[in-house]
């Protein structure tokens, strides 16, 4: 409840139980979230559907030209690792920070970019990156135009992605199916969408985050490894699955 604002905490705890609790079917996206649901809502897995969900076909490895259009946008220079989501504790963002400041002590070259908009207990996060040093390392793009994402992904070095909770984990998912190589936390839903294609890390290890961001901002061949496996992973996750899914739990609760 903490990460949440006030408004938001009312409405899953006092009105979001109207709906669950006299709902025919329940579908969560992952078998995390299902296995919450069991755990924290007392629903019967029986009353439960697991249907993972797709992002769109605009998340594909982009041109270099298009690339380089889309940093000079937004005023990214260089090499650089990229986190993508709203900022917000849930994120982890100040653990990265604190990650990301010992990879720069190591002399590595890439800034990181923090693309997406401000969301909630957001300022303690500019405060830190002022005391760690990293103004001139750390860029925030705000809000991105949908249209621009992909390149910015298909530039990055790496996803770095500490997120401590997500029901589906779009954001690893959007990075796979640019080429882009992931490290992210392995906690919740990640490691079901993430499996094999990616690194993933217990999100409160700095140091083990900051060897792996050096090792792969050095290391060509990983690099490659994980964009061939990553792009293969994301080929799993379609909307036509995800819609086919979803009809046939449709006629199952109809009959």
């Amino acid at each position: 409840p903490k990460n949440l604002p006030f408004f938001s905490r009312m409405f899953y705890s006092k009105w979001m139980p109207f709906s669950y609790r006299v709902a025919k079917m329940i579908i969560a996206d992952s078998e995390c979230t299902k296995n919450d649901i069991i755990e924290y809502l007392k629903i019967s897995k029986e009353k439960i559907k697991v249907i993972h969900l797709a992002v769109s076909k605009e998340f594909s490895p982009r041109n270099q030209n298009e690339i380089e259009k889309i940093k000079a946008k937004y005023k990214i220079s260089g090499k650089y690792f990229i986190d993508v989501g709203t900022i917000e504790p849930r994120k982890n963002l100040p653990f990265l920070m604190k990650a990301y400041a010992a990879t720069v002590k190591s002399g590595i070259e890439e800034k990181l970019v923090i693309t997406g908009k401000k969301g909630w207990y957001y300022e303690g996060l500019f405060r830190l990156v002022k005391e760690l040093n990293l103004e001139n390392k750390v860029i925030f793009t705000g809000y991105a135009d949908d249209i621009d994402i992909p390149a910015l992904y298909s530039g990055a070095t790496a996803l770095v992605f500490p997120s401590l909770y997500e029901g589906f984990g779009f954001t690893p998912l959007e990075a796979m199916a640019c080429g882009t190589p992931v490290i992210s936390s392995n906690t919740s839903s990640m490691p079901e969408v993430v499996a094999d294609a990616g690194i993933l890390l217990q999100p409160k290890n700095e140091k083990k985050w900051a060897k792996e961001m050096i090792k792969i901002s050095k290391d060509d061949k990983l690099r490659e490894v994980l964009k061939n496996k990553g792009l293969k992973q994301a080929k799993n996750f379609t909307w036509e699955k995800t819609a086919r899914e979803t009809v046939r739990v449709y006629q199952e609760v109809l009959k």
